[in-house]
């Protein structure tokens, strides 16, 4: 090439480069987000392959021990009536609702915007939750009043539900975007490994005072270990601060429109773990009440309240991992929500056709298969309505009333229809009913497949 082709073709390139360049600094540009997740666009600490799996079994031991068994239990042994001690566990838990509403928001925002010098952003929040929930079921061991359980509930399910919201964070904030299809259906099988490990325990219990006490004491060593396993005190960095105000906490509030995927996503979740839970929360009462087992012996009914629950999730555990499997190699999050939704229709009308306890197996196995692949699923929907607005914990906290609120709700929705109208199959219907909504609403979603 000649000196004088090379001068010319130069020339016309720097021109270019220049031409670019004056367009690229005169275009109107996004704004961006506050703050971007840590890890989520670049590696994540291995560790987190066995920390975060592990915890969750024994985080959610916790909370299902309390939720779907020990509370029912207690229920039932101080007041024996069946209609009484239904419309009781219904308001117990319409308090702990209430509260959880409130609870994982809030407590949320400010793990959003507090740090601590040794364990970081999150999990001082983590570990101060689960120290006062122990401290709070250890007092609930030793109460025998009706009155006291739904005070100490109330104060329990405020506290833990605070605790949960930071722990949720992990998956968006601290896993790489295509890790979270795996690590999501691993946590969502050890999700209810969890449960009906707390089930278990709690069902299986000598007493509802021995239960409380495995709970508490399950709950210390686990949080501890994680808190400092995983604490990250780089994360002063972020550009976060302590909150002086309620104004801060509410600032950038998803908005119905801005955000309509996010708020779509909340009424599937809930309306899909209101169908699930209304089983699950009311269990002891169809065995007892429904099937009529036991004959009035309430150790027989606790065991076959236990053994179907440990079938039930058995099977969602080997469906959250085909979920999990599904999801990354078809890519189709809400698709497979939808699914999920729609296979509970048929789960619904089989607990009306029921009768014996081989017959009520069955409807826990397919319960099983339809929230296994939920879960598989939930965690990597949520992490992608989520808005980048720099308060993730706030976020995932109202997601999670999404999830928390349903197991309280449930309850409550069961205890009231049989107490007035004396009938399961009226409450079957509304099973159906609620899971057929949460496919209408995860089919609106639009930002995600």
């Amino acid at each position: 090439m000649s000196s004088e082709v090379y001068s010319r073709t130069s020339r016309g390139r720097e021109s270019l480069d220049a031409a670019v360049l004056v367009h690229i600094q005169s275009s109107p540009r996004p704004a961006a987000p506050a703050t971007t997740p840590v890890g989520t666009e670049k590696t994540m600490d291995r560790r987190l392959w066995i920390l975060l799996p592990a915890t969750t079994v024994f985080w959610y031991a916790v909370w299902g021990g309390l939720m779907d068994m020990i509370i029912a239990r207690q229920v039932v042994e101080l007041v024996p009536d069946a209609r009484t001690s239904a419309a009781i566990m219904g308001a117990i838990m319409a308090i702990g609702a209430t509260l959880a509403v409130i609870a994982q928001p809030v407590l949320g925002s400010l793990s959003d915007r507090t740090t601590d010098r040794f364990l970081g952003r999150r999990n001082n929040w983590i570990l101060g939750g689960s120290i006062v929930t122990a401290a709070i079921l250890v007092i609930m061991a030793f109460n025998t009043s009706v009155v006291g359980l739904g005070i100490l509930f109330a104060a329990v399910v405020f506290v833990y539900s605070g605790a949960h919201a930071s722990f949720n964070t992990f998956l968006p904030e601290r896993v790489p975007v295509d890790l979270q299809g795996k690590m999501s259906g691993i946590c969502g099988s050890m999700t209810y490994l969890g449960v009906m490990l707390g089930i278990n325990l709690t069902g299986l219990a000598p007493s509802t005072r021995v239960g409380y006490l495995l709970l508490a004491g399950l709950l210390i060593p686990v949080a501890t270990t994680f808190a400092i396993a995983t604490r990250n005190p780089g994360c002063a960095e972020l550009p976060v601060k302590l909150v002086s105000g309620w104004r801060a906490m509410v600032s950038n509030l998803p908005g119905l429109r801005s955000h309509r995927d996010f708020w779509l996503t909340f009424l599937s979740r809930c309306m899909l773990m209101l169908a699930y839970n209304i089983v699950i929360g009311f269990n002891i009462f169809i065995v007892k009440d429904y099937l009529h087992v036991g004959g009035g012996n309430l150790s027989v009914v606790v065991r076959e309240a236990t053994k179907v629950i440990s079938l039930g999730t058995g099977v969602l555990i080997i469906f959250s991992s085909i979920g999990g499997f599904l999801c990354d190699k078809l890519g189709r999050v809400r698709d497979l929500v939808i699914v999920s939704a729609l296979m509970i229709l048929p789960s619904a009308g089989l607990l009306a056709c029921v009768s014996t306890m081989w017959g009520y197996y069955g409807v826990h196995a397919l319960l099983g298969a339809a929230f296994g692949i939920y879960m598989a699923v939930d965690g990597v929907l949520m992490a992608r309505v989520l808005p980048r607005t720099g308060n993730a914990a706030r976020d995932l906290g109202i997601l999670g009333v999404a999830n928390s609120a349903p197991q309280a709700i449930a309850p409550m929705m069961a205890g009231a229809t049989i107490a007035l109208t004396g009938s399961f199959e009226i409450l079957f219907g509304m099973i159906a009913l609620v899971a057929l909504a949460s496919a209408v609403a995860a089919k609106a979603i639009r930002s995600v497949r």
